[in-house]
């Protein structure tokens, strides 16, 4: 029998499964029973054209900033087919967190510059100022936030954003979070606010949540959930261990 702290409790996770598979290793470890319900799928961008032109002239770029996984991603997948081989680094690599930063890796670029934690302003203090205007070129969702392309500009940057993919609900994800909830599921686990908006969106999901904990990751997943009226347990950094830290102190709670 497994007598770990999370033994007993039932808990969701609404990331894609690819990208889960530690977090739910190390939630079964600790006794849980462990649902994915993937709320949101990456699809191409409904036009290329920028992101193909950035790869064409990534010569003109000081620096390449990459936001996540999935920017990176669609980055070097698309390059591979526009340019048919792996584009040079420019001067400056830089990465919001260390996961993105092992992404950079794993696809053959060493970023010179990570942000540890998730905020544009967790960037700005380790991306020095460009008075110059370099250019630096941003691939990312196209729904990206705005925050960070702000404070590149105010810090004197020339900034080109790209579309590299959407993000759009995952329905059938949808319909088994419902039935989780339903089942009673303890925690449910948002890593972005494109996943909130995918949940609850629903209002049938919206009723179904009324006894069961948030986890966000990140604070502006957090701000989502706060904004529909969910006050969440928050992981600051997108580790799988802290995550684990937090489902267990949203547990506490729910005891």
């Amino acid at each position: 029998m497994n007598r770990g702290r999370l033994a007993g409790f039932s808990i969701i996770l609404t990331r894609p499964q690819n990208s889960s598979i530690k977090l739910k290793a190390l939630l079964i470890r600790q006794g849980a029973k462990v649902a994915s319900t993937p709320l949101i799928r990456i699809v191409p961008p409904r036009s290329w054209r920028g992101l193909d032109h950035g790869l064409q002239h990534l010569k003109k770029y000081v620096a390449v900033v990459f936001a996540s996984g999935n920017a990176v991603d669609a980055f070097f997948d698309r390059a591979r087919i526009r340019l048919r081989r792996r584009p040079r680094a420019p001067k400056i690599v830089a990465a919001i967190g260390p996961i993105t930063a092992q992404r950079l890796i794993e696809r053959g670029w060493r970023p010179t510059l990570i942000a540890q934690n998730h905020h544009a302003r967790g960037l700005a203090t380790v991306l020095q100022s460009s008075p110059s205007g370099d250019r630096v070129l941003i691939p990312r969702s196209e729904r990206g936030r705005k925050e960070l392309p702000q404070a590149l500009l105010r810090q004197g940057w020339r900034v080109t954003l790209t579309n590299a993919y959407r993000l759009v609900t995952d329905h059938t994800g949808r319909r088994a979070l419902l039935r989780e909830l339903a089942g009673g599921a303890d925690v449910c686990c948002f890593s972005s606010p494109s996943a909130v908006e995918a949940a609850f969106n629903d209002r049938r999901i919206r009723r179904a949540f009324s006894e069961c904990r948030a986890v966000a990751i990140g604070p502006t997943t957090a701000a989502a959930l706060r904004s529909r009226g969910i006050n969440p347990i928050v992981a600051d950094d997108a580790n799988n261990r802290m995550i684990v830290e937090a489902v267990a102190k949203a547990v506490r709670r729910n005891s």
